[in-house]
C-alpha cells in the first residue's frame, strides 16, 4: 500500500501554516470550506505556500525583528509544542550558519535555503516518499518571487588581472561584437517575422556564440601564461 503523502504536501501547505482567526488573507488559499483540517491552511498550489513561508519570515525580521534562525524558528515553532532546539540547528546547518548569527531573509541567498530547510523539516525527508526533494528549484523560486525575492541574475566573473586582461583583449572584442550582432539579428527577426521559435533559435545561436568566445578567451590566456 502506498504511503500517504504528508500533510503539508497534501494541502500545498509546506510549511504547515495554521488558520488563524480571523482568517489571513493568503493570496491563492481555497475557500473555508474545502478546507480539509480546519487547523491547517490550504493553497490551491505549492508556489503560494512557499509564499507564505516566505512572507511570514519577511515578517518576523521587519515587524517582530527578529534576525538570527534562532529567534525565527523560536517564533515559528515555540517549544511548548515543538522540538524548537533541534528544528533551529537542522535550519542554520542546511543554511550553513550560525543559529545566533544576523541574517536578511530578503535575500535570496538565505531565503531560498531557509525555506527549504523549513519544508524538509515540516514535512520529514522526501526520500521516504521516492522523492530526491518536495519541490524542483523552479517551484521554489516560483514561490519565492511570489513573495518579493528574486534570485540573483547570472553574471560571469573575470579576473581582473593585468596579464588576464592584456591576453583576452582580442577575444574579448570578438566576443563582444558577436554579440551585439546576434542581438542585432534576434532583434531584426522578431521585429520582421514575429515569429517565437525563430527568435528562440537565434537566443540559442547567440548563446553557443558567447560560449565559444569566452573558451577562446580562456585559451589565450592560458597560451599566454604557458609561454612565459
Amino acid at each position: 500500500m502506498s504511503r500517504s503523502l504528508p500533510r503539508g504536501i497534501r494541502n500545498h501547505n509546506p510549511g504547515n501554516i495554521e488558520v488563524t482567526r480571523p482568517r489571513t488573507p493568503w493570496q491563492g488559499r481555497v475557500p473555508v470550506e474545502d478546507l480539509s483540517d480546519p487547523r491547517f491552511e490550504r493553497f490551491t498550489h505549492p508556489r503560494w505556500g512557499i509564499r507564505a513561508i516566505a512572507r511570514t519570515l519577511i515578517t518576523y525580521q521587519d515587524q517582530h525583528k527578529l534576525r538570527t534562525v534562532a529567534q525565527m524558528i523560536g517564533r515559528w515553532a515555540p517549544p511548548k509544542e515543538n522540538l524548537t532546539a533541534v528544528y533551529v540547528r537542522q535550519v542554520a546547518q542546511h543554511m550553513g550558519v550560525d543559529p545566533d548569527e544576523a541574517v536578511d531573509v530578503t535575500l535570496h541567498a538565505v531565503m531560498r535555503p531557509m525555506v527549504e530547510a523549513i519544508i524538509r523539516h515540516e514535512n520529514g525527508n522526501p526520500a521516504a516518499f521516492g522523492r530526491s526533494a518536495w519541490y524542483p528549484p523552479e517551484v521554489i523560486d516560483a514561490g519565492l518571487r511570489l513573495a518579493g525575492i528574486e534570485p540573483p541574475p547570472f553574471k560571469v566573473t573575470v579576473a581582473k588581472d593585468p596579464e588576464a586582461v592584456s591576453s583576452g583583449t582580442a577575444a574579448a572584442g570578438i566576443a563582444g561584437t558577436a554579440l551585439v550582432e546576434a542581438g542585432q539579428q534576434i532583434q531584426s527577426v522578431s521585429a520582421a517575422a514575429g515569429n517565437t521559435l525563430e527568435t528562440l533559435r537565434w537566443v540559442f545561436v547567440a548563446l553557443i556564440v558567447a560560449g565559444v568566445c569566452i573558451n577562446l578567451w580562456h585559451r589565450l590566456r592560458r597560451a599566454k601564461r604557458e609561454g612565459q
